[in-house]
C-alpha cells in the first residue's frame, strides 16, 4: 500500500519540480535580462486607457540599476510619469506600450520616450513595447523597454542633417532626382515637386511625365540630350524651359550622370534640376541695359562729333573777326599818316595855284576842295589829316565794327548755349537737373526763339518762312526768307522754366530748318478760353 502509494506519488511530485525550475527560469531570465523588465498595475483603471501617471511600478529587473542608476525601492510603488520627460507624458500610455501589429494595424507603431537618469539631469531614450494580463483577477501590464539613446541620436542628427540639406536646396533653388531605368521609376526630391507645381500623390514618376512637363519646344532637345548621354556614358548639362500648370514659364538648369552594368546597359541615372528663372531674367535686364548703354554710347559720340562742327563755327566767327578787326586798326594808322601827306601836298598845290591867279581859292578851278584845305592853304603850318574824309571812314569802319561786335557777341552767345547744353547732358546723366517754376511771357521766348531761328535760316540758304504770334511785321531776308505775322497776344504769362522752354523751341526749330527747304513753318499758341 506505501509503494503503491509512493508510486502513484511520484509522477506528482516530479510534475511540481519542473514546474518549480520553470518558474526559477523565468525569474532569472526577467533579473538577468540586458533589457529593461518592469511590471506596471493600474489600481484606479481598468483596460488600456491608463495613462503614465495612472501605471505604477510593481517590480522592475537589475538592469535599471545597470542603465538608469535606480534601485528597485526607488521605482516600486512610483508613477511612470514622475520619471519621463515632460515632453513625453502624454504620449505614453497603457495603450501605447502594445505594439500595433499585436492590434491587427497595418503598421507597426513603437513607443519612444525619455526616461531620466537617477542622476536627475540626463534622459535616455527608451523603445517600449508590452502587455496586458491579468494575474489573480488584477490587471497587469508587462513592459519591456531597451536603449535607443546612440540610435536615436544618430536619427536626430540625421534629420538635422536632411533638414539642413533640404533647406539648402530650397535657398538655391535645386532639386534632386533618381531614374530607375529597369523599372522606369521616377524619384524626386520635395523641391522638385514645389518647382514643377505637381502634387507628389497625383504624378505618374515616369520618364514620360517629366518630359510632359517640359516646354513643348524644348522636349525634343532635353529628350536628345538625355539618350546621346546614355550612348556616350559622358554627363550632360543642358538649359531648358519649364511650362508649368498655370501657363508660367520657368528656366531650369539640369544635370545628370548615370551608372552602368558591366555590359554597359544603364541601370540607373541620377541628377538634379536648378531653377535659374531669376537669373535668366538678370542676364535679359543686362542685355538690355547693355544695348542701351550701347546706344547712349552711340548717341554721345554722335552728339560730340555734331558739337565739335557747332562749337568751331562760332569759334571761327569769333576768331576771324577778331583778327579782322585788328587788322583794320592797323590800316587805319597807315591810312592816316597817308592822309596826312595827302594834305600838305593838297596844300602845296593850293598856295600855287593861288600865286599864279588872282582867283581865290574858292574859285572854279578848285571846286572839289574841301573846306580844311581852304583853311589852311595860307597857312605857314603844316594842316592836319583831312577831317572830311577821315570822318567819312571813321564812320563806315564803325558800322562794319559795329557789325562784327554783333556777329562775334551772337557766336559768343551760341558758344555759351552750347556748353549749357553739355553741362545739361552732364546733370541729367548724374539726376541732378532741377527745373525752375517762375512766370515769364510766352512772348518774350517766342520772340528770342524766333531771332535765332532767323539767324540760322539766313545762312543756311534754304527759303524758308516762320510764322509765329510775336511776328510784328513782314522781314525779308537776302535770300528769299521771309518771316509772316500771325495774330496772337505776345504778353501771355505762363508758369514754368523759361530757359528750358527755349531750348526746347530752339532745337525743334533748328531741326525743322535742317531738314525742310521751301516750307513755311507755322510756330504759334493760344490761350485757353
Amino acid at each position: 500500500m506505501s509503494e503503491n502509494s509512493a508510486a502513484t506519488a511520484s509522477p506528482s511530485s516530479s510534475s511540481s519540480s519542473r514546474s518549480s525550475s520553470s518558474v526559477g527560469l523565468y525569474e532569472l531570465f526577467f533579473e538577468e535580462s540586458p533589457d529593461l523588465h518592469c511590471v506596471f498595475s493600474s489600481p484606479s483603471c481598468s483596460g488600456t486607457e491608463a495613462t503614465a501617471s495612472q501605471l505604477r511600478f510593481d517590480s522592475v529587473n537589475k538592469a535599471w540599476m545597470t542603465l538608469l542608476g535606480y534601485h528597485k525601492e526607488d521605482l516600486l510603488g512610483k508613477c511612470l510619469a514622475d520619471f519621463l520627460h515632460p515632453e513625453d507624458q502624454d504620449k505614453v500610455t497603457a495603450d501605447t506600450l502594445v505594439p500595433r501589429h499585436a492590434k491587427n494595424d497595418e503598421e507597426d507603431m513603437i513607443c519612444e520616450a525619455r526616461f531620466r537618469h537617477s542622476d536627475g539631469v540626463s534622459y535616455r531614450w527608451l523603445s517600449w513595447t508590452g502587455t496586458c494580463s491579468v494575474l489573480k483577477k488584477q490587471q497587469l501590464f508587462l513592459a519591456s523597454a531597451r536603449d535607443t539613446t546612440k540610435t536615436k541620436r544618430r536619427q536626430l542628427a540625421l534629420s538635422a542633417t536632411n533638414r539642413r540639406l533640404q533647406e539648402s536646396h530650397e535657398i538655391a533653388k535645386l532639386g534632386q532626382w533618381d531614374l530607375d531605368l529597369t523599372s522606369n521609376t521616377l524619384c524626386w526630391s520635395s523641391y522638385i515637386y514645389q518647382l514643377f507645381q505637381i502634387c507628389p500623390k497625383t504624378f505618374d514618376a515616369s520618364y514620360e511625365a517629366f518630359l510632359n512637363a517640359i516646354h513643348p519646344d524644348d522636349r525634343d532637345k532635353v529628350n536628345a540630350a538625355y539618350l546621346l548621354h546614355l550612348e556616350t556614358k559622358q554627363p550632360y548639362e543642358i538649359i531648358h524651359r519649364l511650362l508649368l500648370p498655370d501657363q508660367t514659364v520657368k528656366w531650369v538648369i539640369e544635370n545628370c550622370r548615370s551608372e552602368y552594368d558591366s555590359n554597359g546597359v544603364p541601370l540607373r541615372s541620377i541628377g538634379t534640376v536648378q531653377d535659374i528663372t531669376e537669373l535668366k531674367q538678370a542676364q535679359e535686364d543686362l542685355r538690355i541695359a547693355k544695348d542701351k548703354a550701347e546706344e547712349a554710347d552711340s548717341l554721345k559720340s554722335a552728339f560730340l562729333a555734331n558739337m565739335s562742327h557747332e562749337i568751331r563755327t562760332p569759334m571761327n566767327a569769333v576768331i576771324g573777326f577778331t583778327d579782322l578787326m585788328l587788322s583794320e586798326t592797323d590800316e587805319t594808322d597807315e591810312t592816316d599818316c597817308d592822309d596826312q601827306d595827302a594834305s600838305l601836298s593838297a596844300v602845296s598845290a593850293v598856295s600855287a595855284a593861288n600865286s599864279s591867279s588872282s582867283n581865290p581859292l574858292c574859285s572854279s578851278s578848285a571846286p572839289h576842295q574841301c573846306k580844311c584845305l581852304r583853311r589852311y592853304s595860307t597857312s605857314s603850318s603844316a594842316p592836319p589829316l583831312c577831317r572830311c574824309a577821315s570822318s567819312r571812314r571813321l564812320q563806315s569802319r564803325k558800322k562794319d565794327h559795329q557789325d562784327y561786335l554783333e556777329t562775334i557777341k551772337s557766336s559768343g552767345k551760341l558758344l555759351l548755349t552750347l556748353i549749357n547744353d553739355i553741362l545739361d547732358i552732364s546733370k541729367i546723366e548724374a539726376g541732378q537737373l532741377e527745373l525752375e517754376a517762375s512766370s515769364f511771357s510766352l512772348g518774350d521766348v517766342l520772340r528770342t526763339v524766333e531771332y535765332n531761328a532767323m539767324g540760322i535760316i539766313s545762312r543756311s540758304g534754304h527759303a524758308i518762312r516762320i510764322k509765329t504770334p510775336t511776328t510784328r511785321h513782314q522781314q525779308s531776308l537776302t535770300n528769299g526768307t521771309s518771316c509772316t505775322a500771325a495774330p496772337g497776344n505776345d504778353d501771355t504769362l505762363i508758369l514754368g522754366d523759361p530757359n528750358r522752354l527755349q531750348q526746347v523751341l530752339n532745337n525743334l526749330l533748328s531741326n525743322a530748318i535742317k531738314v525742310c527747304s521751301n516750307y513755311l513753318l507755322v510756330f504759334s499758341f493760344s490761350q485757353p478760353r
